[in-house]
């Protein structure tokens, strides 16, 4: 973990430079892309999320990759890694869109509270990580 740490700043500064998001799906690495890259202040304004894949299971339940996909491929091949990174890439614009309606029907609806208290300050953080009166809320 600690080698990943010096790539991940950079990879950090270099997506909030440029206003860019990731989403990580990793297999043999379990986990530790996406620790890397969490790992580094603000991550919220460019992780998108991820997804460990290490199994047959965790392939079709994660990412909708059934056999007949897999037909001619090998996992740790560069076909199979630009395949689970187009399906972790939609599934996070997905994501991102559904998140970006859901807070603009309810900023249309009531504009809402500023967090208190939470992680960060007086601001809520992107993935509404916050709790008021033991209630978590989304935003």
């Amino acid at each position: 973990m600690q080698t990943l740490l010096p790539h991940a700043e950079k990879v950090a500064a270099l997506l909030k430079r440029r206003g860019e998001s990731v989403a990580v799906a990793e297999s043999s690495t379990g986990g530790l892309i996406a620790a890397a890259l969490l790992a580094m202040p603000g991550a919220s304004a460019y992780f998108l999320g991820g997804a460990v894949v290490y199994t047959k299971a965790a392939r079709a339940a994660l990412l909708d990759i059934d056999d007949a996909q897999m037909a001619g491929l090998r996992p740790s091949t560069e076909p199979y890694a630009l395949m689970i990174a187009k399906r972790i890439r939609e599934a996070g614009e997905r994501a991102r869109a559904e998140a970006d309606q859901r807070r603009a029907s309810q900023t249309a609806e009531k504009p809402h509270a500023k967090e208190v208290n939470g992680p960060k300050g007086p601001e809520p953080t992107r993935y509404g990580d916050w709790e008021k009166k033991g209630i978590v809320s989304d935003f």
